[in-house]
């Protein structure tokens, strides 16, 4: 008979992300927890926020954060639920909820990557904020993101918006700078519907009852847009 070999896989074999944790991912003063190296993590159970911090910081590039489902918790005098300070390549949210933060659900400065996935509520910035005063390249799609305090979602120049949904914002439900596409999206009830600034396309998304005494539901800035219906 051969050499017997074994079946048995490795931790690492089986699970090949590393969990979020304060020993995989020790936090600072300023955050919970903070990603300092590429890699693909994940949540294990919900996270609630403490006072003066912000969630999760990602302080590398090539990184992929899977919130598995779970929620992070934020409480009045928390900062961001997820934070990033600097500009990062190749960073992936998604798939999980995040809710009730001082600051911004998410507030990235994410160039070639994805949000996707999330649900962003009430908390005391933008829902989801990706830099809108640059140019990145990065795709927000199948998000939520309902009664936050600035705005919905917030996306850089050159991004793509597709398939999301944002109601009871108290600001722009949407809002991307120049050389963006929002594609397939609803806003209903923010202040404000979509703002786009230059050289733009806007098609197949439906705009309701906007609470902002203008009316704006499509509210372009700049020139060489195109807006097109479903």
């Amino acid at each position: 008979a051969g050499p017997i070999t074994s079946t048995h896989k490795t931790l690492t074999e089986v699970e090949p992300r590393i969990p979020i944790s304060s020993t995989t991912t020790p936090g600072d003063t300023t955050s919970l927890y903070r990603i300092t190296q590429p890699g693909s993590y994940y949540l294990t159970g919900n996270i609630t926020g403490e006072v003066g911090k912000h969630g999760i910081s990602i302080a590398a590039e090539n990184v992929t954060l899977d919130l598995n489902g779970f929620t992070l918790l934020g409480q009045n005098g928390t900062l961001s639920g997820i934070y990033m300070s600097a500009f990062r390549y190749n960073v992936v949210i998604r798939n999980g909820h995040i809710r009730g933060w001082g600051g911004s659900g998410i507030e990235t400065r994410i160039d070639s990557g994805r949000i996707e996935g999330i649900v962003a509520t009430g908390n005391g910035g933008w829902g989801i904020n990706n830099a809108a005063s640059v140019s990145l390249t990065t795709y927000i799609t199948g998000c939520e993101a309902l009664s936050n305090s600035v705005g919905g979602i917030r996306g850089a120049n050159m991004s793509l918006i597709s398939g999301c949904f944002t109601r009871t914002n108290d600001g722009f439900g949407i809002y991307v700078g120049d050389a963006s596409i929002v594609t397939g999206c609803t806003s209903r009830l923010d202040v404000g519907g979509i703002r786009t600034g230059s050289d733009c396309i806007i098609r197949g998304n439906l705009v309701q009852q906007t609470r902002n005494s203008a009316g704006h539901g499509t509210h372009v800035v700049g020139v060489g847009n195109r807006i097109e219906a479903y």
